[in-house]
């Protein structure tokens, strides 16, 4: 959402596309405020073998506030946490990997996703 700061006027910047339920949550502005990282809830069958309760998902997209373009960067994240951008270029998230909430880095540069090694 936009908002005219003299006027109060409301605007909003994504456009609701089909197979979606509306929903879009836990804004990230890139560093240098081109980008905004967002999850998109959405609906899709999942597996018994899957450890989520319901079939609603979250997808991690980037909406380019210039162009007012947004792109679908990786489908079913984690909703634990919201997206954190470490640059101009490249976000963290939480992904489902072997039935866990895993943490992924994004290359928006290269378009490449790799698993974060974290031990505890």
């Amino acid at each position: 959402m936009q908002i005219d700061l003299q006027t109060g006027e409301r605007r909003r910047l994504t456009d609701e596309p089909e197979n979606t339920r509306g929903a879009e949550t836990r804004p990230a502005v890139s560093p240098d405020s081109q980008r905004i990282a967002f999850y998109r809830t959405g609906r899709r069958s999942v597996g018994d073998g899957v450890r989520r309760p319901s079939s609603d998902v979250y997808d991690l997209y980037v909406l380019d506030l210039a162009g007012r373009t947004g792109k679908l960067v990786v489908q079913e994240v984690c909703f634990a946490a919201a997206p954190a951008w470490l640059s101009d270029n490249e976000l963290v998230y939480g992904k489902w990997a072997d039935g866990e909430c895993a943490v992924f880095l994004y290359d928006l540069q290269s378009d490449v996703a790799s698993r974060v090694p974290v031990d505890f």
